[in-house]
């Protein structure tokens, strides 16, 4: 176990301003006065309980992201979780091609490969549905047919991220 310090706090949201783009630094001096950096995180150890906060405006408001003041040793963990999230949909977010390297494929081909998954899911989804032949003339083989193929394309359009 390791001991939590302000210190390694204040460097768990020093990186995480550095993961979100926001400055390091909470406020700034411009025109004599002194202005808060939007989107800075800091912490704030008012009753001798840190806190997490955001500055939301350039007075100064802050936000409470947590929603709690705790030991040092909480905070730390909630920190640290906080910041897993945001790299977790860093990740998920991104249109860099190198965080498919470890597949060996592009961001395209990946969604090639997806698509044709789900198709091949699809068609075999089709295939095992046995039809009566009652003199509906094929009419629930249609419907079915034609339900496969608009979910194709709502899937396509998933991946390809249509709008």
């Amino acid at each position: 176990m390791y001991r939590v310090t302000k210190k390694r706090l204040q460097s768990q949201v020093d990186y995480l301003n550095k993961l979100v783009g926001a400055a390091q630094e909470p406020y700034r001096q411009s025109d004599g006065k002194f202005r808060a950096n939007v989107g800075t995180y800091l912490i704030n150890y008012d009753y001798n309980q840190p806190q997490l906060q955001k500055l939301e405006n350039e007075s100064g408001g802050v936000s409470d992201p947590f929603g709690y003041r705790g030991t040092k040793a909480e905070i730390d963990r909630m920190l640290g979780a906080f910041i897993r999230g945001i790299e977790e949909m860093k990740v998920k977010d991104s249109d860099t091609e190198d965080i498919y390297d470890h597949w060996g494929k592009t961001k395209a081909e990946m969604r090639e490969e997806a698509i044709s998954m789900l198709e091949r899911l699809l068609e075999l989804e089709h295939n095992k549905h046995s039809y009566p032949q009652d003199g509906s003339n094929g009419q629930a083989k249609a419907y079915h047919y034609a339900l496969v193929e608009s979910l194709k394309g709502d899937v396509k359009c998933l991946i390809q991220n249509c709008s």
